[in-house]
């Protein structure tokens, strides 16, 4: 008996099994049997028609190419959700100039209560290849519909925004979003300045982007809404479009136009003219760890992070940590943080800091780059050169105090046994300059507001110098590289 009602057992699960998978697939439909081409002909509006039709259910699209005339639109009400799948090998495109190939939660809007807020079901898209020549935009999620995820797809040659999540005007004064973009590869059709890979609007927060790549585009990612983490993010300006060698002095990285909470993790800049770009008059913070800054294009890139349209009343607070700054191929003057004086020599929290970085080719780093502040490696005592110097009577300089509201103080140990003692105030002005050395002496020279320091001797002589901060204002900014020695030439503005 017990073999015969194991084979009953094992008959039973098998029929439940099959019941299961029977119910699991059963709103998962084939578009190609319900009337729509794949063979590259126009499809009229037999496709929306199925979407109507399928709410709550799982749309796939075998391989072929499907030639819209109007893009695909999805509805915004949870409880009608239409999930789109597509084949590896299908190409969706239009031979039209349409708003977008596909709207996500564009149509049945029912605004949820609070109740019904942990009952929403995710959408998502997954899979195809999207050809926007013809259109204004790619994908666009509308930012009211959150929990929708976009994923193993590529999309390309779009002169506009290749994903762009922003909210309509129904039920004003929300939003969230909550986008997921994961795995997507984006091959712009130029670097104009137009041309974005991704855009988030306003009200659009808590974005999650991840392992994407964004390929000649003349911005990478545009924000305009806060909360967002991203990981692994490639990002090449190098492409301009039918062969044509442009102009890329306008590409950006990553722009931020919302004050708010960032976290950017693996961003890999590559060939970008200013990686990150801080806009308008804001409060950002930021976390920034293993970001990679790197150009292919011999003597290009301005700058990592920098702040346009600033006023006073912009606010900064930054953890940039584990980069890497390849300047090898970066022009001379390259500035890892283009921004004002005020932002860091003011912050007394430590809001700002930068650690455990990698810098190739410092020499080529501007000298009034603020990234060489003592405070970002948390150290008050500063070995000017690698090895020791030769000082002559014409002068080395050995660092310089950038502008600060405090007073300063410096003991420079020459390397022979004798030091200066340096006080300088707030305005730059020196109130104490001493030293007990007959032969070596620290002068100090104002340009633009930093008071540069710069080393004599009336003998040519072997010196090591070390910097000490003895109040810790974090102020003192060694020159840019160890390797070589800098005149006052290399400093004039």
């Amino acid at each position: 008996m017990k073999p015969i009602i194991k084979t009953i057992v094992l008959v039973i699960s098998l029929l439940l099994c099959l019941t299961i998978s029977a119910e699991n697939t059963k709103d998962y439909i084939v578009v190609t049997e319900h009337g729509v081409c794949n063979d590259g002909t126009p499809i009229g509006t037999e496709l929306n028609d199925l979407i109507v039709n399928s709410y709550g259910g799982t749309l796939y699209f075998p391989s072929g190419r499907y030639n819209l005339t109007e893009p695909i639109v999805t509805p915004f009400d949870y409880d009608k959700n239409v999930n789109l799948i597509f084949d590896k090998n299908a190409h969706i495109t239009s031979d039209l100039c349409l708003d977008a190939l596909v709207m996500v939660g564009f149509t049945e809007f029912n605004k949820i209560s609070v109740a019904e807020r942990d009952l929403r079901e995710f959408s998502f898209i997954e899979g195809g290849h999207f050809d926007a020549s013809n259109t204004l935009r790619g994908i666009w999620v509308n930012g009211l519909k959150q929990l929708v995820t976009l994923k193993d797809m590529s999309i390309y040659y779009c002169k506009g925004r290749h994903i762009e999540i922003s909210c309509t005007n129904h039920f004003r004064g929300t939003g969230s979003s909550d986008t997921k973009i994961m795995n997507v590869s984006i091959q712009g059709d130029s670097s104009n300045e137009d041309n974005y890979g991704v855009y988030i609007g306003p009200r659009c927060g808590d974005c999650k982007i991840s392992d994407t790549f964004v390929y000649g585009t003349g911005t990478g990612l545009y924000t305009e809404g806060a909360g967002h983490i991203v990981n692994n993010f490639h990002i090449l300006t190098w492409r301009v479009g039918e062969g044509k060698k442009g102009d890329y002095s306008n590409t950006v990285g990553i722009k931020i136009a919302r004050q708010g909470f960032y976290e950017f993790n693996e961003v890999y800049f590559d060939t970008t003219n200013r990686d990150f770009v801080i806009e308008g008059n804001i409060g950002v913070q930021m976390i920034v760890d293993k970001c990679i800054s790197h150009s292919w294009i011999p003597d290009f890139g301005e700058s990592f992070l920098s702040w346009s349209n600033m006023t006073g009343e912009s606010h900064l607070e930054a953890k940039i940590s584990n980069c890497v700054f390849n300047l090898d191929y970066k022009p001379e003057n390259f500035k890892i943080f283009d921004l004002p004086d005020s932002l860091i020599l003011n912050d007394y929290d430590f809001g700002f800091t930068f650690h455990d970085n990698i810098i190739r080719s410092k020499a080529k780093l501007n000298p009034y780059d603020l990234s060489l502040l003592m405070k970002f490696d948390d150290r008050q005592a500063e070995c000017v050169f690698e090895q020791p110097q030769e000082i002559s009577e014409s002068g080395v300089v050995i660092g310089m105090i950038a502008p600060s509201t405090c007073t300063n103080e410096l003991e420079i140990k020459h390397g022979d046994g004798k030091s200066t003692y340096l006080i300088v105030e707030s305005d730059g002005t020196v109130i104490r300059n001493k030293t007990k050395s007959k032969n070596v002496k620290v002068e100090v020279v104002k340009i633009g507001g930093y008071s540069i320091l710069v080393m004599k001797s009336k003998y040519d002589t072997m010196l090591f110098p070390v910097i000490l901060d003895k109040w810790g204002n974090s102020t003192y900014m060694s020159t840019p590289s160890k390797h070589r020695k800098y005149t006052l030439e290399d400093y004039m503005l």
